[in-house]
Formats: C-alpha cells, sequence, structure tokens
C-alpha cells in the first residue's frame, strides 16, 4: 500500500496571494514558528477522549472510537464514527505537541505519541 502523498501547500479557503500571509497568522496564534514549506504538515492522527481523531488540511475533523462488546461468549469491537464541523486550516509541529488550528480559530493538541493533551475547544464531539 503506497502511503498518502501530501498535495503543494495550501491554505484552505484563502486567494492565493494571501495563503503565506495568513499562514503566518496562524502560526503567531500557536505561538509556533512558520516552516517552511517542504516541513508544512499535512495530516495527523490523534486519540481524545476514547476516540481517534483524523486532521487532514482543508477537511473537517473525523474520527472513531471502539467499544467491547459481547454477544453471548463471543467478544467483538463496535465501530462508531464522529465528526467534528471545524474545518482544519493549518497543523503546527510546536515543541512539546502537534497544533490542529481550525477554522473556529481554535487550536486542538496532540502530543507526540498520538494523545490529547488539552481539552477539546472546536465544535462539537
Amino acid at each position: 500500500m503506497k502511503p498518502m502523498e501530501a498535495p503543494l501547500f495550501f491554505v484552505p479557503d484563502r486567494p492565493n496571494d494571501e495563503q503565506e500571509a495568513a499562514y503566518m497568522s496562524f502560526a503567531e496564534a500557536c505561538k509556533c514558528q512558520v516552516p517552511p514549506p517542504a516541513r508544512r504538515i499535512y495530516s495527523i492522527r490523534y486519540n481524545h477522549d476514547s476516540v481517534r481523531w483524523t486532521a487532514t488540511v482543508g477537511e473537517t475533523l473525523t474520527g472513531t472510537s471502539s467499544q467491547l462488546r459481547r454477544r453471548g461468549k463471543e467478544k467483538y469491537y463496535e465501530q462508531t464514527p464522529h465528526s467534528d464541523p471545524a474545518k482544519v486550516l493549518a497543523i503546527f509541529d510546536a515543541p512539546h505537541c502537534f497544533m490542529v488550528f481550525t477554522d473556529l480559530g481554535f487550536s486542538a493538541f496532540a502530543d507526540r505519541m498520538g494523545q490529547s493533551v488539552s481539552s477539546w475547544k472546536t465544535g462539537s464531539r
């Protein structure tokens, strides 16, 4: 299976001539340095409140949780999809975590081990 390749750098919903300025303002709001285009992050996965979330630039947040169930003696995992209306505008590699900047102007944090390290600040879960 071939890994998904990131598209050329872009900031969703911004005209081409405003993209770099918008990205710089997102970085400043997150208190992060602006990485060169080749080091910008397109997508990450992380856990938060027992949900495995995917944050991809230009898309809304999506996730899946699993719950162990029993049917008689048989055990199985039930998958539940989750979504959040926040559209991901940028993802930053901060000193101790990844920061996800959304169109709601807030950031969600995910540590390097894929575990959430802050409260959810975007939309509904």
